[in-house]
């Protein structure tokens, strides 16, 4: 038999000088079986990340990615339109969801090690930063929508203090703003024989003032 055109040496037995049926049709079944895993288009493609659990950490953890992420929806096609199997999506899924998971602690560990710096009253010296913030920006005499709209930001600033240095440099800000304080009155001197007031009432007017801090 002469060997076809375009035949590998992979697919040819020179021994019996004929194909290796058995391989051919092995690589045909395998072709076909690929074939019919890669999905129709974007929508028919299963995100899902399988039963192992993505966090050795936290088996009982349950992720999942956004299909609705642009990275998602941008990726989609593209892999419909290369022909990517369903197996290899989901690999490729199960890595992405991976990467996020590792960005997610490293985030959160972050955010613990800030809090850490400010102490185990965190919460509520931020607490107290988003309060002075919203008073502040509020001014006296707000409206009732004033106040509010002063919340909203306040909140907003809330939200993206992700250091410690951030929440320090606030409340000195606000320290700063509330203005130095005033230092307490200097109360009159006592009457003794040096400054007696020759006035009846400029004496009794020492005399009830004198009563007064003392009480």
């Amino acid at each position: 038999m002469t060997r076809p055109d375009g035949l590998g040496d992979a697919y040819w037995d020179a021994t019996k000088n004929e194909p290796k049926w058995a391989d051919i049709n092995a690589n045909l079944t395998a072709h076909a079986e690929y074939t019919a895993s890669v999905p129709k288009d974007a929508d028919a493609i299963d995100w899902s990340l399988g039963n192992d659990p993505l966090d050795p950490e936290a088996p009982d953890m349950v992720y999942e990615l956004n299909r609705e992420d642009p990275r998602v929806q941008a990726i989609a096609p593209v892999l419909v339109a290369e022909g990517v199997s369903q197996k290899a999506i989901s690999a490729i899924a199960r890595a992405f969801a991976g990467v996020e998971l590792a960005e997610h602690k490293t985030l959160l560990n972050n955010v613990r090690a800030e809090e850490a710096k400010l102490g185990d009253k965190h919460k509520e010296r931020v607490d107290a930063v988003e309060t002075g913030v919203a008073a502040l920006l509020a001014g006296q005499n707000a409206t009732e929508a004033q106040k509010q709209a002063a919340t909203t930001k306040a909140k907003a600033l809330r939200n993206q203090l992700y250091t410690a240095d951030a929440v320090i440099t606030l409340e000195e800000l606000l320290r700063a703003s509330a203005g130095p304080n005033p230092p307490p009155p200097v109360p009159p001197p006592p009457p003794g024989p040096d400054n007696i007031p020759a006035d009846p009432a400029e004496r009794a007017r020492i005399w009830r003032d004198r009563g007064k801090q003392q009480s």
